[in-house]
């Protein structure tokens, strides 16, 4: 596999089996994360020819796509718990009875209550810190 992609051309025939051997194996590789292609596309922008500004778009807003990916369990848990409590609650008997934790440890959600609640708490700590930050979660530009 032309020594684990990286296509070198060099003409010599390389030992597949002692691939632990062979010093171009062993190169020093920047790891390739959002940072790292953020980084990069950063400071090659002004040269590239047409811009990549579906990419820069998705590189900015990184953390709402993260977030928009929690959202169908979001949904499934509104849904569950509005069909469960039968849509009998109100301000007074939420905020003396209703706890969090009473949710999660009875499972009133079912079986996914846990996860679901803990997906939560991720969206709404992503929301809150762009929030604090003076930034829309969502900016529409239609």
């Amino acid at each position: 596999m032309c020594l684990i992609y990286e296509t070198d051309n060099t003409q010599e025939s390389e030992d597949t089996v002692n691939l632990l051997n062979v010093p171009r194996m062993w190169r020093f590789r920047i790891p390739i994360t959002f940072d790292h292609m953020r980084q990069e596309l950063n400071s090659k922008f002004q040269d590239l020819k047409p811009k990549p500004r579906v990419l820069q778009r998705f590189l900015l807003e990184d953390d709402i796509l993260q977030a928009l990916r929690y959202l169908p369990n979001i949904m499934l848990l509104q849904r569950t718990l509005l069909h469960k409590l039968q849509r009998k609650l109100d301000r007074a008997e939420a905020n003396a009875q209703l706890k969090v934790r009473d949710i999660k440890k009875d499972n009133l959600a079912g079986h996914d209550t846990e996860r679901w609640i803990d997906e939560f708490s991720k969206v709404w700590e992503m929301t809150r810190l762009r929030l604090s930050q003076g930034q829309p979660f969502f900016n529409y530009y239609f």
